[in-house]
């Protein structure tokens, strides 16, 4: 079997500077492994002409790039999203599509929290003012104060793992959770009060984004429904960039509607610049929520169990259109 199927890494270096071993990968083919994420479809096609079986974090596989590589019949997402991946363009060709759906569960839904802390506790920017020198009186919090997420409301848009963790942890911090979700089934809990997407925005005083990108969620967070939101609202994502309107984003701090936002994603990435940079209370980390170590070594050791499931012609965690 090793000697038989040649698998391609697209883009190792996001998920692993080579602090991890590829052996779960490795041992089920021929392994090459490029390090840098790229765009350029001739480059992309080039590096993947001779593989049948392909593995990407970021690195977009488009209907051209699926077309040109006649060998591929597996494509593996080594992160839970995959709109990257052309997966009209993988169904005429009978490509077999998965990715792994929680293994960074805990790592995003601590770090929605850590968002929201940091911009109610302001622990940052009160250390900067005693490093630069700032504690001469006894109250120079006056300059950043903090405020309580006691009984305050988070909404939730998208109930799935990431968001029923994120729910446990900010009811257990005192606040009050409800949640928007296009379809309740008897797995979600008793956590959250389940309410339309109109009621989340008007009565919560923090919304956090879990859902992923579709046709539906896609700038779900624009003028229109910022407009419905209470006064001094805050908002978190750290799902997918394009749940956010950006221009809306930014009117919404700058005429101070939003009190303040906590990304750990944005719609185009990497980013140089962004006039969200200079705003006050905004805290932006670079898509790093799903990085620490154990959450790393578990997207490459279920990569490699969804290629041997694949090779064993068992279903497991295989992506299909919505609908099928």
């Amino acid at each position: 079997m090793k000697d038989t199927h040649r698998i391609t890494i697209l883009d190792g270096l996001e998920t692993n500077p080579r602090d991890l071993s590829w052996e779960p990968i490795y041992k089920h083919g021929i392994l090459t492994v490029y390090d840098d994420l790229i765009y350029d479809e001739d480059e992309i096609i080039e590096r993947i002409a001779d593989s049948d079986m392909v593995i990407t974090v970021d690195t977009p596989l488009t209907k051209r790039v699926i077309s040109s590589c006649k060998n591929i019949k597996y494509i593996g997402a080594m992160a839970t999203g995959y709109n990257h991946i052309d997966l009209d363009a993988c169904e005429k060709r009978g490509i077999t599509v998965t990715n792994v759906p929680s293994y960074s569960t805990l790592s995003v839904a601590r770090r929605t929290i850590a968002l929201l802390m940091e911009l109610s506790e302001r622990v940052s920017s009160l250390s900067q003012i005693v490093k630069n020198g700032g504690w001469t009186s006894p109250f120079p919090h006056w300059e950043t104060p903090s405020f309580s997420l006691d009984n305050k409301t988070l909404g939730i848009i998208g109930y799935g793992r990431i968001g029923s963790k994120t729910a446990k942890i900010a009811k257990a911090m005192g606040m009050n959770v409800v949640a928007y979700k296009r379809y309740i089934n008897k797995e979600c809990d008793d956590i959250v009060s389940f309410v339309s997407l109109d009621t989340l925005f008007s009565t919560s005083d923090v919304i956090a984004l879990h859902a992923p990108l579709n046709d539906d969620s896609y700038h779900i967070i624009n003028s229109e429904n910022i407009k419905k939101m209470k006064n001094g609202v805050i908002i978190l994502n750290t799902s997918r960039g394009a749940l956010i309107d950006e221009d809306a984003l930014i009117e919404g701090l700058i005429s101070k509607k939003i009190w303040g936002v906590g990304l750990d994603v944005m719609e185009n990435e990497p980013r140089k610049e962004s006039p969200l940079f200079s705003l006050d209370n905004v805290i932006i980390t670079p898509h790093s929520a799903w990085t620490d170590v154990e959450a790393r070594r578990t997207l490459i050791y279920e990569t490699g169990e969804n290629i041997k499931a694949y090779l064993e012609n068992r279903e497991r965690n295989t992506i299909r259109k919505e609908g099928q």
